[in-house]
């Protein structure tokens, strides 16, 4: 049994556009909480250690979390800019002639 999913108009959205909106929320997710996790959780617990091992520890830290960082941004970039593509697809013109968000 497959799922269809619909908009409030009651037409089924595709399932490219369902994998899309759910890379960005995923990988958005990744990057901004990895990103809060390693300031606010790691970084505090790091500067309690000795100088030697702060700085091993961070540089390992940072060989994993960089790239996952890294990989996570420009996927939510290139997700978020497929989906931009998708909506100007949906409202030609409206979209790129619009106001919204300008004070």
């Amino acid at each position: 049994m497959m799922c269809r999913l619909s908009d409030a108009s009651g037409a089924q959205v595709p399932p490219m556009k369902i994998f899309v909106a759910f890379v960005h929320l995923a990988f958005a997710t990744t990057w901004l909480g990895g990103a809060f996790f390693y300031v606010v959780i790691l970084q505090p617990r790091l500067n309690t250690l000795p100088a030697v091992e702060r700085r091993a520890m961070a540089r390992s830290l940072r060989a994993t979390m960089t790239p996952l960082l890294a990989i996570s941004a420009l996927l939510t970039i290139a997700s978020g800019l497929v989906m931009m593509v998708q909506l100007h697809s949906q409202h030609p013109g409206s979209f790129s002639h619009s106001r919204w968000g300008l004070p």
